[in-house]
């Protein structure tokens, strides 16, 4: 996933396209304890590096999952979706082509993201030469995403 101004974001694509969502800054800020935020039809992600290709993987769940060791960060937050077709989008270059989700859940949700390698990023891209490759992979994230009470599957 590109990295763009040390964010990306996750974005319900149906409800961006039909124009049902809006790009409106949640507020999410690196290094902070807000680095995760949740609304409608959006979750912004902030990344400890500014330029860089994280590791994301995306899961949805029916209900809170495990605890899964291994992670250093986690946040969770509430969101809601009006589709559940979700796809993590670059702030400049756009969606990113494979990383889709498809809710079999829309509306009310969850959203935890469990994140591992950001000082390392950190330390890499104070040597890098801003070029995003030399960063590749060393931030990784596990975002997992069910149903809030009472609704989903």
């Amino acid at each position: 996933m590109l990295v763009e101004y040390s964010r990306f974001d996750l974005w319900d694509e149906e409800a961006l396209r039909s124009g049902a969502a809006q790009d409106v800054f949640l507020g999410a800020v690196p290094g902070a304890q807000e680095w995760l935020k949740g609304g409608h039809n959006k979750v912004e992600c902030a990344c400890w590096a500014q330029s860089q290709f994280a590791q994301v993987d995306l899961r949805a769940a029916s209900a809170e999952p495990p605890t899964v060791d291994g992670w250093e960060q986690h946040s969770t937050v509430d969101a809601w979706f009006d589709t559940g077709v979700l796809r993590l989008w670059s702030l400049t270059a756009g969606p990113a082509s494979d990383l889709l989700l498809n809710l079999p859940f829309p509306g009310p949700v969850f959203v935890r993201a469990r994140t591992r390698g950001r000082d390392a990023t950190v330390t890499a891209a104070r040597a890098s030469s801003g070029d995003p490759t030399e960063v590749s992979g060393l931030e990784q994230w596990l975002i997992e995403i069910w149903p809030r009470g009472g609704h989903g599957v």
